[in-house]
């Protein structure tokens, strides 16, 4: 949940096809919004929705700035998998890009994109568990 805008991380119109875009939006408490960390290797995780069962990712070749995160199927590649950055709070960091996960220019309206920016430019994000995971930006 975004501290600023109390939206969530969302699934684009409970999509299920690769490449729907990952939003923020209020609440609604449907399974498009329910995200679970799973290990993968090495500290790395893949966040699964529940809805779809596919994970979020930065779409290939997964290194540009800015790049919204997308619904894909799990495949393994570093792109499809975050490590929890301890900065004071947590910053998700894409494993390919080393790129932290952000809401887009500090946007608190529904549909706004969740993307990767560059590390130093993104605020920490206070990651809660209640059975799924709801991500609090700073």
């Amino acid at each position: 949940m975004n501290r600023f805008s109390n939206k969530v991380f969302d699934v684009a119109f409970c999509g299920t096809t690769d490449g729907t875009n990952i939003q923020q939006w209020g609440w609604l408490d449907n399974d498009c919004q329910k995200w679970q960390f799973l290990t993968t290797t090495d500290g790395w995780l893949r966040i699964v929705n529940k809805n779809s069962g596919k994970v979020a990712a930065a779409p290939d070749p997964c290194q540009q700035p800015g790049a919204s995160i997308e619904l894909l199927t799990w495949t393994g590649t570093a792109c499809q998998q975050f490590r929890l950055q301890p900065v004071g709070g947590v910053m998700l960091v894409n494993a390919n890009s080393g790129k932290a996960l952000d809401v887009a220019v500090c946007n608190g309206t529904g549909g706004a994109a969740i993307q990767q920016s560059a590390r130093g430019s993104v605020s920490a994000m206070d990651v809660h568990t209640y059975g799924q995971c709801i991500l609090h930006c700073d």
